[in-house]
């Protein structure tokens, strides 16, 4: 668990952040310890509102333009669109929160991703993704 650490001059300084990861990471941190349960109990990762370009492309590509509303499309990660999913710009910080906090998440992967669109009244698509984490398959549980 991170903590503040004081200067000479008393001043908090805040912990080093570099990413959307890191950010993620502290608030799951303080979350799961104010609720009392473990870190590493993370099951799931919502990214709402999808702007970014490169995302969406991918998805529209993977769901040949039939995004549909709730439950949507289920891609697992053993699969190339879920490979592809994680890889984007809103799969990667995930993919990078796990990598990159080993000891809170050790024996944690990406099993799927669930892409879905919401519409509004002029039928124009509101994108989303649910991230599933779970443990690393083993040699028999692979897709």
């Amino acid at each position: 668990m991170w903590e503040y650490r004081k200067t000479p001059e008393d001043r908090r300084i805040l912990p080093d952040v570099r990413r959307w990861s890191d950010i993620v990471f502290v608030e799951w941190e303080t979350q799961a310890n104010q609720r009392g349960v473990h870190v590493g109990g993370l099951k799931y990762v919502f990214r709402h509102n999808i702007q970014n370009a490169i995302t969406l492309d991918v998805i529209e590509y993977l769901a040949t333009g039939h995004i549909i509303a709730w439950p949507g499309l289920l891609f697992k990660t053993c699969t190339a669109g879920g490979r592809a999913l994680v890889g984007v710009p809103n799969g990667r910080g995930i993919a990078w929160l796990l990598a990159s906090h080993k000891e809170a998440f050790r024996g944690k992967t990406i099993e799927s991703v669930r892409v879905w669109a919401i519409y509004d009244a002029y039928d124009k698509p509101t994108y989303h993704m649910l991230f599933t984490i779970g443990p690393l398959p083993s040699e028999d549980r692979m897709c």
